[in-house]
């Protein structure tokens, strides 16, 4: 507290030595209490302890230390309220820590400046500026974390916590299970049953026992390649291709293609039901071999050869030779050939060809030639000739020419010439 002097009263009884005494205590307050000013360099010097409660000001305060704190024997907290500006040639140490106008230091392993952060020694050390993160020393390390991923760099590779790693000639993610790595010449993708490799000429998935691989020119699969579901399906492996559906199976071997249960197609030749077709036949049907052809049963059947072709049914035979071509039954056939045709039943029958035409029966016929057409049947008979005319038969007949009209029967002939005339109503016999 501030130091008490009494002042001298006369009227309280204060003598020319109270005076006195009062002086020398002034005079030891100011050299011991007052804390006085001057305009020396070093300013008034007064030594002790003083406390001022209230604002002490000026325009520069010099002092070795500043404590915070009710009293010298009790400190605290300092308490600056204002703003703090630092001259320019000022340092700030407290410990090891030291503040200036260009660098912040903490001891001798870390700087922090206007453009870098250091943290290390000559030997080991990481260094931050705008353009670059270095770690150097014999096995650097950095890591930064947010609690809950912590990244790691080091002169070897860059982590992100457990299952990341990048070095200089692989990325790894995952972990000894299941992982992909990827480098300048390949991506690998794999588990603890399967692997994937992505290389630039070539794609493996698969593992040792099955395995899928494909280039630009080939397509190799070990084991089953799978596509589809129970209903629909693809299998595929090195023995077979199988493809099904609800509504059929078709399985297709290195020696085989089977489709249902009834095509097959092998190297001894192609199977649909009870028909096989190889090389030199066709069984099932009868018979197909290189040089004939059977269809049918015993009902109805196809025959056919390099010289013959026969088909027939219960009623009916067809036949064809390089000669001609017949058809029909035993009741009723027609047979054609280069020179003829015949068409016949049981009573008749009919024959055409180059020289003429018969139809009829033995009793009933007509003929027809280049000369001559005769119809005739059991009791007469008509003849065009290309000069005459003659109907009747061989005791009564008409004859009938250019020149003459001929009538004759059992009684002689009337002969009728240019010069008779006519009547209607004129009879002849």
């Amino acid at each position: 507290m501030a130091q008490t002097l009494t002042p001298i009263s006369l009227a309280g009884g204060d003598t020319f030595t109270t005076l006195i005494s009062r002086a020398n205590n002034l005079i030891d307050a100011l050299g011991l209490n007052i804390v006085t000013a001057n305009t020396a360099a070093a300013g008034g010097l007064t030594t002790g302890n003083a406390y001022v409660a209230g604002f002490l000001g000026g325009t520069t305060v010099v002092a070795n230390a500043i404590q915070g704190g009710s009293a010298l024997n009790i400190p605290g907290n300092l308490n600056i309220i204002s703003n703090v500006v630092y001259g320019i040639a000022c340092t700030i140490t407290n410990g090891n820590v030291t503040i200036n106008s260009t660098m912040l230091t903490v001891g001798a392993n870390l700087s922090l400046s206007t453009s870098t952060i250091k943290v290390g020694n000559s030997s080991v050390n990481a260094l931050i500026n705008s353009s670059l993160i270095a770690l150097n020393g014999t096995n650097p390390s950095y890591s930064l974390s947010n609690g809950t991923v912590t990244i790691t760099v080091n002169s070897q590779q860059i982590s992100i916590g457990a299952n990341v790693h990048l070095d200089s000639g692989n990325l790894f993610i995952g972990n000894s299970v299941a992982n992909t790595v990827i480098n300048s010449t390949s991506e690998v993708i794999a588990n603890s049953t399967q692997t994937t490799v992505i290389a630039p000429g070539q794609i493996t998935i698969g593992n040792s026992l099955a395995n899928l691989v494909i280039t630009p020119s080939s397509f190799s699969l070990v084991s089953n390649l799978n596509f589809g579901n129970s209903s629909a399906n693809l299998i595929a492996n090195s023995t077979i291709l199988k493809i099904a559906n609800t509504l059929g199976t078709v399985n297709v071997t290195p020696t085989q293609i089977r489709v249902g249960g009834s095509v097959t197609l092998d190297t001894g030749g192609l199977t649909v039901g009870s028909v096989t077709v190889n090389s030199s036949a066709i069984a099932g049907i009868n018979s197909l071999n290189v040089s004939t052809i059977g269809l049918g049963n015993s009902s109805q059947n196809l025959y056919a050869s390099y010289s013959t072709l026969i088909v027939s049914n219960t009623l009916y035979v067809a036949t064809m030779l390089p000669g001609g071509v017949t058809f029909g039954n035993t009741s009723a056939n027609a047979a054609i050939n280069s020179v003829s045709v015949v068409l016949a039943n049981a009573t008749i029958s009919s024959t055409i060809n180059p020289a003429g035409a018969s139809f009829g029966a033995g009793t009933a016929n007509l003929l027809a030639n280049a000369t001559t057409i005769s119809l005739a049947n059991s009791t007469s008979s008509a003849n065009i000739l290309p000069t005459s005319f003659r109907v009747g038969n061989s005791t009564v007949y008409l004859t009938i020419n250019s020149s003459a009209i001929a009538f004759t029967n059992s009684s002689g002939t009337t002969v009728l010439t240019g010069a008779t005339s006519f009547t209607a109503g004129d009879t002849y016999a």
